[in-house]
């Protein structure tokens, strides 16, 4: 199973992409965190009991086969969608904002504003039940991020720069007065 986040929207604080599953039509938005989230480019994905959340969670292992090691976190009493890892564990889960997550996760959801998300355990309910599923049938889940930002506008230059200071200060008419004089 292929799994494909193509980021779409990027700021200092927030990325928010888009999710697809074996090529298909998007079936809901991810918001990360900027400051750790994870490089662009392939992961694998493993299914994992997690401690804190006391079930399984598809959890995305940064290098070949090393499943992180469980044994820091502890099991909350109550645990809601805006809960984070104690540690880095970078997961898909559920959750509505990004801001204060330092734990690496992938929230899904439907987008309302950036970094912001609505109806996430739908969206992860549907998600985590094709990843089971695949995951049952013995296929390898693969998760590939790519960076799909639009293009910034092309920089001026100084000289342009420089025609358009003096056409809002209505320099024309000074350069104007100057050559004539």
């Amino acid at each position: 199973m292929d799994i494909l986040i193509k980021r779409n929207y990027r700021t200092t604080e927030v990325i928010d992409g888009q999710l697809f599953i074996d090529g298909s039509f998007c079936l809901c938005d991810t918001s990360e965190n900027a400051t750790t989230a994870l490089p662009a480019g392939q992961y694998r994905v493993s299914i994992i009991k997690c401690k804190q959340h006391a079930r399984k969670m598809p959890v995305i292992l940064l290098h070949k086969d090393v499943v992180p090691s469980c044994d820091k976190c502890y099991s909350l009493d109550f645990v809601n969608n805006n809960t984070k890892m104690p540690v880095f564990c970078p997961q898909i889960c559920m959750g509505n904002g990004v801001n204060n997550r330092t734990d690496g996760a992938i929230i899904v959801g439907k987008r309302i504003a950036p970094g912001c998300l609505k109806h996430p355990r739908e969206a992860f309910t549907t998600i985590y039940d094709r990843i089971r599923k695949s995951a049952e049938r013995g296929h390898d889940l693969t998760l590939t991020i790519e960076e799909d930002y639009p293009i910034a506008p092309k920089e001026p230059s100084n000289f342009e720069m420089g025609i358009m200071i003096l056409a809002q200060m209505g320099g024309r008419d000074i350069a104007a007065k100057r050559n004539s004089g």
